[in-house]
C-alpha cells in the first residue's frame, strides 16, 4: 500500500499489510495496526507529526528521526552505541529493535515529534 499527500494528514487505522509507504509534505502521519513478520513500513513527512500505535508484541527493527522535534517511545528502548545521534547541531536518530526484530520500520520527518505508543491496555 502507498498513500502520498502534498498538504493534508494521513490517518491509517487498523491496518493490515505486509507493505505500507506513506509520504506527506505538509501533514500529519498517524498509523495504528499489525506489523507482518517480513513487513517493511516506511512513514515519512517534511512538516508534520508521526504517530505509531504498535501492537504490544511488535517483532521490528526501528529507524526513527526528526532534525527538529522530539521521539517518544511507550517501547523500552536499548540504543547501540554509534547507531543514533542526538544534539542540537544534527538530527536526532534512533535506530533500535524490538521484540524478534522481523519486520522493518521507518519513520522520519523534518519538522515534527515521533511518536510511538502501544496498542497493549494498562492493568
Amino acid at each position: 500500500m502507498e498513500v502520498e499527500t502534498v498538504s493534508g494528514d494521513i490517518e491509517l487505522g487498523s491496518m493490515s499489510s505486509r507493505q505500507i509507504r506513506t509520504n506527506s509534505t505538509s501533514g500529519d502521519l498517524s498509523f495504528s495496526g499489525a506489523v507482518v513478520d517480513g513487513g517493511r513500513y516506511e512513514f515519512q513527512t517534511h512538516s508534520g507529526e508521526l504517530r505509531l500505535q504498535l501492537p504490544a508484541n511488535v517483532g521490528a527493527q526501528l529507524s526513527l528521526s526528526t532534525f527538529s522535534g522530539e521521539i517518544d517511545s511507550a517501547f523500552p528502548i536499548t540504543l547501540i552505541a554509534g547507531e543514533h545521534g542526538i544534539g542540537a547541531a544534527q538530527a536526532k536518530k534512533m535506530n533500535f529493535t524490538l521484540g524478534k526484530g522481523t519486520a522493518r520500520i521507518i519513520a522520519e520527518t523534518f519538522s515534527g515529534d515521533v511518536t510511538l505508543s502501544s496498542t497493549a491496555r494498562p492493568k
